[in-house]
């Protein structure tokens, strides 16, 4: 996928989020989950896929996506979380780290690693 097509479906899900479609984390919806303290992580979606696209070209290699998802993806979202939670929420950096990236570290491994595996299968079956 390219960087404007991946930029253009996160977008999409962020509008229709922002328009009452449950589609953020737990089924909410909302303005409040782009602008509250989480809304750093919705926005950081949009730009992980843009960027993650334009690193990720045509690779088809499992350990290159693994690698795009931890290296680009996941700090990217982290930071643009963490902005806002620091920001929205008043909390200092140290209490934002606490709350909003170390307990999801190993899940969000996890689930780039999965996410990989089933972007590499889909390739191979020309999706």
């Amino acid at each position: 996928m390219k960087p404007k097509q991946a930029g253009i479906i996160l977008g999409i899900y962020l509008l229709l989020g922002a328009v009452g479609v449950p589609v953020f984390v737990g089924g909410t919806s909302g303005m409040i989950k782009l602008i509250g303290p989480t809304g750093g992580f919705n926005l950081g979606f949009l730009a992980a896929a843009v960027a993650m696209s334009a690193v990720r070209g045509n690779t088809r290699s499992f350990r290159k996506l693994v690698a795009i998802g931890i290296c680009v993806g996941m700090p990217i979202i982290y930071i643009g979380g963490c902005i806002s939670m620091y920001a929205v929420a008043k909390v200092g950096v140290w209490k934002t780290l606490v709350m909003a990236v170390f307990p999801f570290l190993i899940g969000d491994t996890l689930k780039v690693v999965l996410a990989a595996f089933l972007a590499n299968r889909m390739q191979r079956y020309g999706f």
